[in-house]
Parts: structure tokens; sequence; C-alpha cells
């Protein structure tokens, strides 16, 4: 169905009192161009939209053969789409080859109901030799409602004006000249051939025409060549006149031929040119994804952006994020220069961005583009830009590539939030893990000292005086032994809550390794029993700036270890000797070892290897000893013996602060 609209009956249209209902689905559409008409046609259907309350969108179809068309038209493009947006338009730009089959078919995808195109008043004889495009998309509509406003013929002298200043004049110039000189050509060698073959140097010049000079220089070549093969070669010369008619087939062939080639030439060139450009982009948006996809944090986003889309677009780059509540500067790459103004226009581009549409906002009285970085209606900040040459801000294929620079650097930038959250959620199950491991360990190992305490001073308490002296002795030791079990236990988890604060605090003193030795074997010697301990020092070891308390809790710690996991009456060893700049502490045993897939957790927290079986301990005194080495800058690690057993390798540093 096709109506008409007159003035006064929009204004019918958009009154309370309106000839339509409402629909509930209903869609409206307005297809624009460079058309000095297509402002009345964005106002008309903001009118109807917003009488029927029906979303509705501009489009605009860009041509493979339309390069040269939106280079002369894209300001009032641009005017045309921003006044959309005003408006509360949804936007949309479409290359197609054919405008009338690329207007329905994005109608019929994008389920809009109502099509409103324009029809300007032309000469009648003008539609006999091309048909109109409103005319066109009413035959392909189907069922889609077109709605036809008459648009009233204004005076365009002024704007073939405007066109004719942009006319290549060196191109026709040059035209000229070609013909000159194919005119010379052939008057040289008419005595030697034929003026029909002599054609064929016109038909070259011509061709050369198209290919540098472009369509409309071609064309005016061509019809030179006619003229001045007619005047200076065919006979009669000087003269307009033929004396045989088959010539005139042969100058409209010269004249159809350069035309031809002319339109096909320039129509490639505009389409090499499109390829270059979508070239171009291209290469500009995989090196923006390669390096975005190299990044690992929001810094890392930003720079590879300002540096990326600042090198493709030659223009100075600013994104913009959020912090405590207030958009902020986040990164600009070496030449931008942003203040106050761009940090303002910037703010109100990010709080005033619906973020359904994810529009492209240009403030005014700001020469920058503001594009918001958003995923699922998330405003996550702004790219800012500003490009070297103003023009270019109104150029549409440069508005899809910073709208597909705006779109990879929100997908990054969401990216990079989830994977905080992601590892937020790892360390809050790590520490849910370990508390739960921590109060396992916790309650099987306090509870198992305390209740032996409890059950020999229960005994003392209620048997003591029936009690011999040496039972009495005994249940003292018993409950002695387990009281510094939990001793030692506490003081375990003490060191570990220090050691992963940083709290430690070293008192480093010249030490002698002999010394430390003795001092960790001297509270072992109730637990050695007839356990033998090798000794094994090398003569010339240097005394060693170290803690001596703390070194001797992690000799005491690995011994116990080994007293722990090795059978009863197998010695234990203590090795050390100096290399390099380093001393080199080893305590061996020759238990059964561990797995080597397990030698790099024995010092985790709470890891106990599961051999041999009855082994008890909390799995701390291996991860403290780590702590405490790293502390004095050295290194700690664990390799089975050849034979069976386990060997613990300190080094420590000599003479080093740490």
């Amino acid at each position: 169905m096709t109506e008409y609209i007159a003035k006064e009956d929009l204004q019918r249209t958009t009154s309370p009192a309106g000839y339509w209902p409402t629909p509930l689905e209903e869609r409206l559409m307005v297809c624009v161009s460079g058309s000095p008409f297509s402002d009345k046609l964005i106002r008309t259907t903001h009118h109807l939209a917003k009488g029927m309350n029906s979303p509705w969108m501009v489009v605009y179809i860009e041509t493979t053969a339309g390069g040269r068309h939106l280079q002369e038209n894209r300001e009032r493009v641009w005017n045309n789409l921003r006044l959309a947006e005003t408006l509360g338009a949804q936007i949309e730009t479409v290359t197609a080859a054919s405008v009338a089959e690329a207007i329905v078919d994005f109608a019929v995808s994008h389920k809009v109901t109502k099509i409103v195109v324009g029809k300007p008043k032309k000469p009648r004889w003008l539609e006999f030799l091309r048909p109109p495009l409103v005319d066109r998309i009413i035959y392909l509509s189907g069922s889609i409602d077109v709605y036809v406003v008459s648009i009233d013929q204004v005076e365009t002298k002024r704007e073939r004006h405007f066109f004719s200043k942009t006319q290549p004049w060196a191109g026709y110039a040059t035209g000229v000249a070609l013909v000159t000189a194919a005119t010379l050509i052939s008057k040289i060698v008419n005595n030697y051939i034929a003026p029909t073959n002599l054609v064929m140097i016109y038909l070259l010049v011509v061709v050369l025409a198209a290919v540098r000079l472009g369509r409309k220089a071609a064309i005016l070549t061509a019809f030179l060549s006619v003229l001045a093969f007619d005047f200076f070669i065919v006979p009669p010369h000087l003269t307009l006149a033929v004396s045989d008619s088959e010539y005139l087939i042969t100058f409209l062939a010269l004249f159809m031929v350069g035309v031809v080639i002319s339109s096909l030439v320039a129509t490639a060139n505009e389409r090499a040119d499109a390829v270059r450009q979508r070239e171009m982009q291209t290469s500009a948006l995989y090196r923006l994804s390669r390096s975005l996809a190299a990044a690992v944090d929001v810094d890392s986003i930003v720079e590879a952006v300002v540096n990326n889309v600042g090198e493709s677009l030659k223009a100075e780059v600013a994104v913009f994020l959020p912090h405590e509540n207030r958009l902020k500067l986040h990164g600009v790459n070496h030449d931008g220069r942003w203040g106050e103004k761009e940090q303002t226009a910037a703010e109100s581009a990010f709080y005033n961005t619906r973020a359904e549409d994810g529009e492209v906002i240009l403030p005014d009285g700001s020469n920058h583009l503001y594009l918001p970085l958003q995923t699922k209606g998330e405003i996550l900040g702004i790219l800012g830009i500003k490009l070297n040459v103003e023009e270019e801000h109104q150029n549409q294929q440069v508005r899809r590539l910073v709208a597909a620079f705006a779109a990879q650097t929100a997908m990054a930038l969401e990216r990079a939030h989830l994977a905080r959250q992601a590892e937020h959620a790892q360390i809050l199950q790590a520490r849910e893990k370990l508390e739960r491991a921590l109060l396992n360990s916790v309650s099987h190992d306090l509870r198992t000292p305390l209740v032996s305490i409890t059950g020999a001073l229960s005994t003392l308490r209620n048997e003591g005086y029936g009690l011999q002296e040496k039972g009495r002795l005994e249940l003292v030791d018993a409950a002695w032994e387990e009281a510094e079990r939990l001793n030692r236990f506490v003081g375990n988890l003490l060191d570990m809550t220090r050691v992963e604060a940083g709290e430690l605090k070293l008192k480093k003193e010249p030490c002698d390794i002999q010394d430390l030795v003795g001092c960790a074997l001297a509270p072992l010697e109730s637990r050695l029993h007839d356990r033998k301990v090798l000794i094994d020092l090398s003569d010339d070891l240097p005394l060693v700036q170290m803690d001596m308390v703390f070194m001797t809790q992690v000799l005491v710690n690995l011994l116990e270890n080994g007293l722990k996991y090795s059978p009863p009456r197998t010695p234990l060893a203590i090795r050390a000797k100096a290399e390099d700049d380093l001393i080199i502490l080893a305590v061996e045993d020759r238990g059964p070892g561990v797995p080597e897939k397990e030698l790099a957790k024995i010092f985790d927290k709470f890891y106990r290897v599961p051999v041999p079986e009855g082994a008890g301990g909390t799995g701390l005194g291996l991860s403290i000893c780590k702590g405490l080495v790293e502390a004095h800058g050295g290194t700690i690690r664990a390799e089975n013996i050849e034979g069976g057993g386990l060997r613990v390798l300190v080094t420590i540093p000599l003479n080093k602060e740490t």
C-alpha cells in the first residue's frame, strides 16, 4: 500500500485524534541520502513515529559505485544522521549494489512495517529514461507499507555551482591534450593508413583517459575524439560534413565505446578504492585484536588501544574509565592533549548515552568523537578520538571503523573484568579450602594432645595418691610431651601467619654452622633416642649472616620431618658445604622418599605425603621452612636419594642482605 502525505495530513496524523490507531508491532524506517531533502524526510518520520508511539530507524544505503558521491555529500550525510540520532532514531548503514533491493531486504530482516521515502518532482521525461527509486521500492515492498513524502523542487543552481567547483579541470585539459596529440599523429600517418583504421588511435586515447583521468574526463575525450576525427581526418577535411554516411556508424561506435570503457574503468577504480579501504580497515582491526589478545590486564589493554588506534587513524586517542564513581582519563597516546573541556565532554557522553543504543556521541562544541565502550547494555568507559583532519569525523567509513575499535576495546575490557572476577573467585575458593583444611587440622591436632594431657591429669587427680612414684612420673612426662607438642603446633600456626603476612623481622648476625647444628639437635635429644645423626661439615665453612633463632627452627623442622617419615633406628644426616657465594645445607633420611610428582607440593601448606601410614602432623613444617629460608634470600628444594630416602637442600647466600 502506498500513501502520499501532504503537510496538513501529517499534522492530523500526529495529533491526539489522528487517523491511524497505534499498532502493537509497528516499526518505521526512513531512507536517506546526501540529498538536501533528507532533512525533511527524517523530521517527517520522527513525527510519524512519535504520533504512532513506535520505534523508527534511519538507513543510509552506500552503493559500490557511490564512493565519489559519498565524498561529495559526506558532510550532509553526516549532518542528517546526527539529526536522526538527536531525534532518537536507530542509525544503520548498509553497503549494497542495488538501493531498492537493499532497502526492502533490510526492512524485511528488521521487521519494518512502514517505509518512508521521498519523491522529488522531476520532469516527466526523465522518469521514462530512468524509473524513480520510489517506484522500484513500491514494486518490491510486498506487504510492507510505503509512505511517499512529496518534495517540492527547489532552486538547484547553487547546488550545481557547488559541484562545479569540484570538477577536475586538470583532467579535462589533459583529455584535450591527448586528443590533440592523437590528431597530430593521425595527420602524419594519414597518407599511409586508411581513415577508418585511425579510429584506433583515438580509441587508445579514450582508454588512457578512462584509466587515468576518470569518467567525466574520458567522456569528454571521447566526444572531442569524434569531432576531431570528423573535422581533421574524414574527408572533406576541416568540416563536420562527411562524404560517406558509413562514417556516422564509426563516430557513434567510437563515442559509445569510449563511454562504456570510461564507465567500466571508473566503476572498477571505485571498487578498487573501496577494497583498499576495507583492506586497511581489516588490517587495523587485526593489529588491534592481536594486541588485545596479548593484553592481560586493563592497563595493557588501554595501552594497546591508544597505540594501535592512534597509529591506524593518525589521531589523538584517549580512554576514559570509571573510577570511584567518576570518569577518569586512564590512558592517552603520546600525541594526545586532553584537558578539562574534553574530560567534561567525555563525562557527558558516558552519563548521557543510552546503553541499549550504543550510539556514537559527538557533544556540541567539541570536535572529538566519544564512543561508549559497552557490552550487554553496560557501559565500561569512553573511547575518545580526535582525527587530524576534521572532515574525517563526517566520513561514514571512519565512523564504522572507530565503532569497530570501540567494540573490540569493550570486549577486551569485559574479558579483563571477567578474568578478575574469576581470579577473585579462585582466591575465595582457595581461601575457603585453606580454612577448611586448617579447621580440620587444628581440630585433630589440638584434640590429640589435649586428650592425652586431660587423661594424664585426670588419672593423677583421681588416683594420684594410689599410684607409685614411677607411674606418676610417667604420666607427668606424657603430659609434658603432649604439652610441648601442642606448643609446637600453636607456634607453627603463629609462624605461618607471620610468614604469610610478611611480618618477619630478621636479626642477622654472623653465625657458625656448627653452632646452628648443635642448637637444632638439643631440643630433639629426647626424641632421637637410639637414632644416629651423621654430621658432615666442611672444614672451610665461613660465618653466615642469618637469624640464628629462625634458622634453628628450619633445621629442627627438617629433622622432625625426617624422624616422622623414616623407619625407626635408621640414621639421619646433616651435611654442609660452601659453594661459590652460597652455603648448602642438606638434611637426609632413609625413608621411602616422595613420589616424583609430589616433590613440588611438599612445601605447600597443609600438604602431607600419604606415606608412611600413621604419620601425623599438620603439614605446616616444610611450608614454614620455605618461608623462613626465602626470607633470608635463600631457596629450599627436595630430591629423592638413589637407593631410598629424601634429601632436603637449603641454600643461603653469603654476606648478602635481603
